[in-house]
């Protein structure tokens, strides 16, 4: 997978960095992390940006998690791009309600199918 990775990307990127480097106002809307611990250091981060800059717009953060493999990667590449076109049917102004009925139902889907839920996290930044 490393192989891989060295030809998709020129250099390691920094999430933080990547933020930091916008300015003052954040750069996403929506986050997707594949491993629980990004999730939380994602959350952690977003939540410090939250209190040192204020609030500007919502951010959603949600966790597709997914085995280090190469079929857990297709798996969860699969997962987040279904995810994703549902999230597209809303206009992101609407999301505010729209995400957390969306991952609801998602989530009842994937507790029928015995899959573990998606996590997620709202943070107004």
């Amino acid at each position: 997978m490393l192989q891989r990775d060295s030809q998709v990307k020129e250099f390691p990127e920094s999430f933080q960095q990547t933020c930091r480097n916008a300015g003052a106002e954040f750069p996403f809307h929506l986050v997707i992390t594949f491993e629980e611990r990004v999730f939380a250091d994602v959350c952690e981060f977003i939540g410090i940006e939250v209190e040192t800059k204020g609030s500007i717009h919502r951010v959603f953060v949600i966790n597709v998690d997914t085995p280090d493999s190469i079929d857990g990667a297709k798996a969860g590449a699969e997962a987040a791009f279904h995810l994703c076109s549902r999230l597209e049917q809303a206009a992101v102004a609407e999301w505010g309600t729209w995400i957390p009925e969306q991952l609801a139902e998602i989530n009842r889907e994937r507790e029928k199918a015995q899959q573990p839920p998606y996590l997620h996290a709202m943070f107004v930044v």
